[in-house]
């Protein structure tokens, strides 16, 4: 049986092996807003683990054989730096150091609305120029801690693996003169995060 229980459909439309550009943009996002409670003691902002390889998964960086996907994940609450969250758009396949990396489909939540479900898709390749934004897909739960996000996230399929990186990041976080830029600090969509700092 697949970890990956919920993939349900081939959700866009080839056209000669490759989609078309209107079938590119994100499909309908499939979500609710309502609170969903997992226990009344305990807080997923308290999450501690960490997902592994952080660095190695903005949409900038291409497949390689470092990250053959997140199949031995734990199901469980992730929490992430501040600046960190999954792309909100599909990015192109053979991506985010994985052949088919997966996004999510749906906003990031308010602090208000407690902890959300979300759709994560999956890219995968349909012919040689084109791909599928949504060839997969996977219910996950999110909560915005205000300063950083927490994810529960769920084992995939083989080749497949989470995207993550640092867009929007506060600055007043990044360029903190009293604190050391960590390696995951120093990725802003591919590019060094420091160049913000210098702007300012």
């Amino acid at each position: 049986m697949s970890s990956f229980p919920r993939y349900l459909a081939r959700c866009l439309v080839e056209d000669g092996g490759a989609e078309t550009d209107a079938a590119r943009k994100p499909i309908p996002p499939r979500y609710d807003s309502q609170h969903l409670t997992k226990s009344k003691k305990w807080d997923p902002c308290d999450a501690q683990r960490i997902l592994e390889n952080l660095e190695l998964r903005a949409t900038s960086r291409k497949a390689n054989e470092s990250m053959t996907g997140d199949t031995n994940l734990i199901v469980d609450w992730y929490r992430f730096e501040p600046g960190y969250d999954m792309p909100t758009e599909p990015p192109e396949s053979m991506s985010c150091s994985v052949d088919q990396p997966i996004w999510l489909n749906g906003p990031i939540p308010e602090v208000e609305e407690g902890v959300v479900r979300r759709t994560a898709c999956t890219v995968y390749p349909a012919g040689e120029s084109g791909f599928h934004t949504c060839y997969n897909y996977q219910d996950i739960e999110i909560k915005n801690c205000v300063d950083y996000r927490v994810y529960k996230l769920y084992p995939t399929n083989e080749k497949e693996g989470y995207c993550f990186e640092i867009k929007g990041a506060p600055y007043e976080y990044l360029c903190d003169t009293n604190r050391t830029l960590t390696d995951t600090d120093l990725r802003l969509n591919g590019e060094d995060s420091t160049a913000l700092c210098d702007n300012e």
